[in-house]
């Protein structure tokens, strides 16, 4: 697995050693168990030792950084990789992490037609027509996954709910810029769990969407995370299903996904928030028992 470090990479990793399969993981610094690979890099060469059947690639290197620039150089990084996986004797399917920013504005369900209109979506939508010629030559099966917004465990601390939980930690209120904007929140287990899916899958099915497959609106995934941080019952229409009219959004197409892998999200908006909370808030009662201060409470 290529990434195998970063946020969706660890749950990934976890996932499929829960399902008994042997990992093999790169990442840039080596830690985790893994060994040490930069996109654009010839690949260690313990990978060709492993002899891998299937080969995960979550890298995008410099993330936040969206900019050209940065995606120019993940674009030839990208080309670099998948030219050496196809190579390796071994490696049946390639399953890559593509974007719902390959939509671009599309609103409503995902039908598949894929029009970028930023630096990202352009850049994941280039690497995916790549794949699709590369794997095709090589008569590998390739699984592209287009992930919507994926949150839990370990996310950056930028991301939306982990800054929300850090305000409302600090006895502050969240910060957010548009409560009225909605995404296709989908938790991270549940998009770990696809890749196992697709990895167990004979089945050839290049792109298949990963998300809930329902719209929820900022506002209310702030409302229900200040609800569970300060120990209130969420109130009803906060827990998690309340989908909204927004004509500026995209879903995803979970039906399709389910048909073609037999995968369905299962964690709810609340359960997820609720375990991000809790985890914040055991971390920092860890904090204050080590340095002796058990006087903190998370409101």
């Amino acid at each position: 697995m290529v990434g195998a470090s970063g946020f969706l990479g660890q749950h990934v990793v976890g996932a499929l050693e829960g399902a008994g399969h042997r990992v093999l993981g790169t990442s840039l610094s080596g830690g985790y168990g893994t060994v040490v690979y930069a996109l654009g890099e010839p690949l260690p060469p313990e990978i060709g030792v492993f002899a891998p059947e299937a080969v995960v690639d979550l890298a995008w290197e410099g993330i936040p950084d969206f900019s050209l620039e940065r995606c120019r150089a993940n674009v030839d990084g990208q080309a670099a990789l998948i030219d050496e996986v196809v190579a390796i004797e071994s490696v049946r399917r390639l399953v890559i992490a593509g974007t719902c920013r390959e939509y671009g504005d599309a609103v409503g369900l995902a039908m598949g037609m894929v029009i970028p209109v930023d630096d990202f979506g352009r850049a994941k939508d280039e690497v995916h027509r790549l794949a699709i010629e590369r794997c095709k030559r090589s008569d590998i099966a390739l699984t592209w996954f287009r992930i919507f917004y994926v949150y839990g465990p370990g996310q950056r601390s930028g991301s939306l709910l982990p800054s929300v939980i850090a305000d409302l930690a600090s006895a502050g209120e969240p910060r957010v810029r548009d409560r009225a904007v909605a995404h296709d929140f989908v938790e991270v287990s549940d998009v770990a769990q696809a890749f196992v899916c697709s990895l167990e899958s004979s089945g050839r099915h290049d792109v298949l969407d990963l998300g809930s497959g329902i719209l929820v609106d900022v506002g209310t995934v702030v409302d229900l995370a200040t609800r569970i941080a300060r120990g209130e019952e969420p109130v009803t229409g906060l827990a998690g299903e309340r989908a909204v009219a927004d004509r500026r959004s995209i879903h995803a197409d979970v039906a399709r996904t389910s048909s073609v892998l037999g995968w369905r999200p299962f964690v709810r908006l609340e359960a997820g928030i609720r375990q991000m909370v809790e985890a914040v808030g055991s971390r920092d009662a860890r904090l204050r028992c080590a340095s002796g201060d058990e006087r903190g409470t998370m409101r």
